[in-house]
């Protein structure tokens, strides 16, 4: 049986803003009359989806999709076609890894106990209070530099035009957000009016998340002593930038070589014609 693909796949780098785009795309689906998916929804995700596919639903986007692009897609019933939109929603890498460090280590929503989700932050957790940003900063560099490369393997072989690929970048979306957003649905080719209605309930949503103190106060990077909330991360790009300077060259150097591959690539695509 042939399965309908997805209208729309979002795939987001984990800590790229996930949560904003799953509730973005929540509010674009309800505009655009699009069914939304997330894996996000943790519990009777597949079971929705299964029951959309069953009754040849169309209009469907699934957003955010995070993790490892090289195990896209999510479940063997989203796929991708020549009919498809996919969007790719990147993040600096370094700033991934900062942001990694103070949500595992600090602020992540801890999983129902007796779950493999609790185990698994529990133990990143010890580990991240056990050393420096630094440091794991330095750790994290074979595994951010894989994500690079299977996040460039996946934009090489999706079998979707050219012109159906759009790269969406989180600085963008963080200091232009009405661009990004209009980007977006002009992307996906809808008309103006949706385009206008979808940025105002955005806009609310932007509203809303900036006004959270979470958001206005600046961590200090080396001093885990501090609170909590010192820890927090203040949405704004170049964030690695308060690392040291020989951690900042060493990741530079060791992820230089894949970096400059997948520069090269995303820039093909983030251009909405």
């Amino acid at each position: 049986t042939t399965i309908p693909s997805c209208d729309l796949v979002v795939y987001a780098a984990h800590k790229s803003g996930t949560m904003f785009i799953h509730r973005y795309f929540e509010k674009f689906a309800a505009v655009s009359n699009f069914t939304h998916f997330s894996d996000n929804y943790k519990l009777g995700a597949e079971e929705r989806w299964n029951s959309t596919i069953s009754n040849d639903i169309t209009h469907k986007v699934f957003a955010p999709v995070r993790g490892d692009p090289g195990k896209l897609p999510i479940w063997g019933h989203l796929s991708v076609n020549n009919n498809s939109r996919v969007v790719v929603h990147w993040r600096d890498p370094r700033d991934l890894i900062v942001s990694a460090y103070y949500s595992f280590g600090f602020s992540h929503m801890v999983p129902p106990v007796n779950t493999s989700g609790y185990k698994d932050l529990m133990e990143k957790r010890q580990h991240i209070r056990n050393v420096s940003i630094d440091e794991y900063a330095l750790e994290q560099c074979e595994s951010i530099d894989a994500q690079i490369t299977a996040l460039k393997d996946y934009l090489t072989h999706l079998p979707v035009p050219r012109d159906r690929i759009y790269v969406s970048f989180y600085d963008k979306m963080v200091h232009n957000f009405t661009e990004w957003s209009n980007d977006l649905c002009r992307f996906v080719q809808l008309p103006t009016n949706l385009c206008l209605q979808i940025h105002d309930e955005a806009m609310s949503l932007v509203k809303e998340t900036r006004a959270k103190p979470l958001d206005v106060i600046h961590m200090d990077f080396h001093n885990k002593s501090t609170s909590v909330a010192a820890h927090v991360r203040d949405g704004t790009s170049g964030q690695y930038l308060h690392l040291h300077q020989d951690t900042i060259t060493s990741l530079n150097e060791a992820l230089e070589p894949t970096m400059t591959e997948l520069t090269r690539l995303l820039a093909m695509y983030s251009v909405v014609k």
